[in-house]
């Protein structure tokens, strides 16, 4: 055994800079410079960035965190993270939409493949229509240039202002105090109830801002009107601002008393704090991503996500259904989802629980345990008429889902393991990529990196603690073999 000593420098520990490659491509060049004495800048220190080198497939996107300017000094220990992306025959959305002030007219939304430029795509934009007394002032962000390489969903805003009017024209309508009305700023949760509310009143055709509000074990979701203002206008039904918040997922509810009255108390609680790992491999050491799964396989996955004591609450070993016979071994997970209001069967009064899921149910469960509003914009071509209609385009909304290339979404075909464990990571927030991940992960023969859902399946695979990356994104500390109920 040998005693190693290192000398201890008098300004402070030494510091280090790292330089790391995400999946879809490596570094070429030196990756770590250590040794640093803090207050050092990067010129002092030497440092030269690497060059991203992106694997067949990939394209190298961006640095993050953004790599600083030569003068910046080094006082802590830093990493940087190459960020690549997959180029694949997938298609991504470019919309427009108006800002407070104006309107659209024209196409406003396009599917463009992944990878196309701007020009490329043929995108033409819509027609700016301004609103009286308002100035169009430009979109936000800037449409690009025609080499612009388009490789995400982007949104751009048409932004206006109103005319600066030297003071008061004439309106008609009797002037005075007959100008003042009513206006409204709620707080409000996804289902509708009230958390706060603020009134006031003002001059038809004064601009009222809103403010964001924190409240316990929410977190905000969207604000109507996004731009978190009006103009006061006649009609005191239209003088509102609408916060919506969504119950925090990571705080543990305080499940006292069962009347379940109330909004996000009455949903379906899934256990959203602790990555426990929720699928398994098969005994010949496959997991079988690209497989279906069955209804019951479905149901037991969320069974084990469930809250703990929310799951003794509404737990259930046998259920109503038609085709019901005691001992399978799915009753307690079907029984429990049904009681807990999750599942449903079909018309004729059966389960099928051996039948393989559909997408369309799949997202009808993940609607449950989410609360959506229902939404009636259809954002695929081939859910107008289909039953999940509104759970469909709810859970797009909540971006828990992504249709195929030709608009369409599919929701009467199988749905695979791999395809159900990327709904299930959007559901509980869990993302993760090859800077996030650690040693002794679990193997299986048919999961190999380089697949699109390899990180996916590794989340859903290996239970583990957490922290998060400034992107959200997560970097795992410690493999945990949590105790999951089966």
């Amino acid at each position: 055994y040998l005693a190693v000593f290192e000398e201890i420098d008098p300004e402070g520990d030494l510091k280090k800079v790292e330089f790391i490659a995400s999946s879809g491509g490596r570094l070429d060049g030196d990756s770590l410079y250590d040794a640093i004495k803090p207050g050092t800048s990067w010129d002092e220190a030497g440092i030269t960035i690497p060059t991203p080198k992106a694997d067949e497939g990939y394209r190298f996107l961006e640095w993050r965190p953004e790599i600083p300017a030569g003068d910046h000094k080094i006082v802590s220990d830093e990493a940087y993270v190459a960020i690549f992306e997959r180029i694949d025959p997938d298609w991504v959305l470019i919309r427009f939409e108006a800002d407070y002030g104006g309107s659209l007219e024209g196409r406003t939304a396009y599917l463009v493949r992944r990878g196309t430029s701007w020009e490329d795509a043929g995108i033409r934009l819509p027609k700016v229509i301004e609103d009286s007394r308002y100035d169009f002032t430009g979109w936000d962000p800037e449409i690009p240039a025609n080499d612009y390489i388009i490789v995400r969903d982007r949104v751009f805003t048409a932004r206006f202002e109103k005319e600066s009017t030297g003071g008061g024209g004439g309106g008609g309508g009797g002037g005075g105090g007959s100008d003042r009305v009513d206006y409204r700023i709620i707080y409000e949760d996804r289902n509708g109830e009230e958390l706060d509310r603020e009134e006031g009143r003002g001059e038809v055709g004064d601009i009222v801002r809103g403010e964001e509000k924190t409240f316990r074990n929410y977190r905000l979701y969207r604000v109507i009107p996004s731009n978190e203002k009006i103009e006061l206008v006649r009609d005191e039904d239209k003088n509102i601002i609408t916060y919506i918040y969504q119950y925090d997922r990571d705080s543990g509810s305080s499940g006292g008393g069962s009347t379940g009255g109330g909004s996000s108390s009455s949903l379906p609680k899934l256990n959203r704090k602790d990555h426990m790992q929720y699928i398994q491999g098969y005994p010949d050491k496959t997991v079988r991503p690209e497989g279906y799964l069955t209804r019951e396989e479905a149901a037991a996955v969320f069974y084990r996500l469930l809250e703990s004591n929310y799951r003794k609450k509404v737990y259930a070993d046998s259920y109503s259904f038609t085709d019901y016979r005691p001992g399978r071994w799915s009753n307690k997970h079907v029984g429990t989802l049904v009681k807990a209001r999750v599942l449903l069967g079909y018309p004729d009064g059966s389960f099928k629980p051996g039948n393989y899921i559909t997408r369309g149910e799949l997202v009808a469960i993940a609607y449950k345990f989410e609360g959506m509003v229902d939404n009636n914009v259809d954002r695929f071509t081939d859910t107008k008429n289909h039953w999940a209609r509104k759970y469909i385009n709810g859970a797009y909304e909540r971006g828990l889902i992504k249709g195929y290339p030709d608009g369409s979404f599919k929701p009467n075909e199988r749905i695979s393991r791999a395809e159900f464990v990327v709904i299930v990571n959007n559901l509980l927030d869990r993302q993760v990529e090859a800077d996030g991940v650690l040693p002794g992960l679990k193997e299986f023969k048919d999961l190999k990196a380089g697949k699109w859902y390899y990180y996916p399946m590794l989340e859903a695979l290996n239970g583990h603690d957490y922290d998060r990356y400034p992107n959200g994104r997560e970097k795992w500390h410690k493999l945990v073999d949590f105790d999951v109920e089966m």
